[in-house]
């Protein structure tokens, strides 16, 4: 039986080295030594974004899984 495949993107927490620049907010800076998420898209893209930025996308992301096991839950098989 194969894996479950995974429903997240590749991403990861890192600690900036240089300034970066939020994706969601391209005015907010990412100053060296702050937490950002990284979300990496295919091999050689990397989009940044602030601790905010990250918690708004985190949260909006369980609301959307919640909907989606919701609606599992409710279907008769």
């Amino acid at each position: 039986m194969p894996p479950f495949k995974s429903m997240l993107k590749r991403c990861a927490v890192e600690v900036a080295r240089r300034q970066r620049t939020c994706c969601h907010d391209r005015s907010r800076k990412i100053t060296m030594g702050e937490t950002c998420l990284v979300v990496f898209e295919g091999e050689h893209e990397r989009f940044n974004y602030s601790r905010d930025a990250a918690l708004a996308m985190i949260r909006r992301a369980r609301e959307q899984l919640a909907e989606l096991e919701a609606l599992l839950l409710r279907r008769d098989p």
